[in-house]
């Protein structure tokens, strides 16, 4: 339906430029209608272009969804972003503070520190995964933070010996599944990555049935998967990323001498996105299954 942004949001031209539909917080209010407030924390860029990317899809949905911002006190944002991060960011004890989180977005990409007790925020965030287990209906992962979410379930990563970056195709392992039943049997979506959920680790979880796998790529591995009680789902690839996304990276990686491959099964002279109804689908039935939850 529509994303509800703060007053304070100064940055609604990217969402204009992308014909994602928005309001104001006061308009909100004489629609009179409960907005579902999703709480984002963002470990990757805090700039308002990534920030419609996470938004982008779920303002497909026919639900209206109140973002709440959420920074980390103890994680080390850019010092470019720093003022805007406390201007537009909440610390989590305020986000519930102010009102109940329906879901929680996790999103992130690899910093290459797989040892991640000895992370800075590693406590900070296990105290809102916890909370979230216990109060909020889903928490989703995305990318890094779906590692993070892996790791404080007790399944570790592992340093790839060959980071993978590009668009991959993934086989839909459960076409009954609340989220995966929308979804084609075979789609692409984007991937950046230095490092892997570790796949024995995982699989013993799977074997356990404390893990379902639900979707998974030949070069890649499990892409999407969900704890036993659904509290948790995990997307193990970036379904948030655009074209432009994958462009900017490309560049960044080859100013920075980066150690990621060339984008893998895209043209960036040319490129195309075949992962848009991937995303839309994602995005659209989590939103769909929180509101079901709370509703009934």
């Amino acid at each position: 339906m529509t994303i509800v942004l703060p007053e304070k949001y100064r940055a609604r031209d990217e969402f204009a430029r992308r014909n994602i539909p928005s309001i104001t917080e006061e308009q909100a209010l004489r629609e009179d209608i409960r907005a579902l407030r999703i709480g984002l924390v963002n470990l990757a860029g805090c700039g308002p272009e990534y920030e419609a990317d996470l938004l982008q899809p779920m303002g497909r949905s026919v639900m209206q969804i109140e973002p709440v911002w959420i920074r980390l006190k103890t994680y080390a944002y850019e010092q470019a972003s720093t003022e805007r991060v406390s201007a537009v960011y909440s610390v989590f004890e305020d986000a519930i503070r102010a009102g109940t989180l329906d879901g929680i977005i996790v999103a992130g990409e690899s910093d290459g520190d797989v040892d991640f007790e000895k992370l800075a925020y590693w406590a900070e965030i296990s105290r809102i995964l916890k909370y979230a287990g216990n109060n909020v209906p889903s928490t989703l992962g995305l990318g890094w933070g779906a590692q993070v979410i892996a790791a404080f379930h007790g399944i570790p990563s592992r340093m790839c010996r060959e980071p993978a970056f590009g668009i991959y195709q993934a086989r839909n392992l459960n076409e009954t599944h609340r989220i995966t039943c929308i979804m084609d049997d075979v789609f692409d979506c984007p991937v950046r990555r230095r490092s892997a959920v570790d796949t024995m680790a995982l699989g013993r979880e799977h074997d356990k049935g404390s893990i379902a796998l639900l979707a998974e790529t030949d070069e890649t591995g499990t892409l999407l998967a969900e704890t036993k009680d659904q509290r948790f789902l995990m997307h193990f690839g970036h379904p948030e990323y655009t074209v432009d996304d994958i462009i900017e990276r490309h560049r960044k990686d080859s100013v920075e001498g980066a150690a990621m491959p060339q984008p893998a099964h895209i043209d960036i002279t040319s490129p195309v996105n075949t992962w848009r109804g991937h995303s839309t689908a994602l995005f659209t039935q989590w939103i769909k299954y929180i509101h079901e939850t709370r509703s009934y």
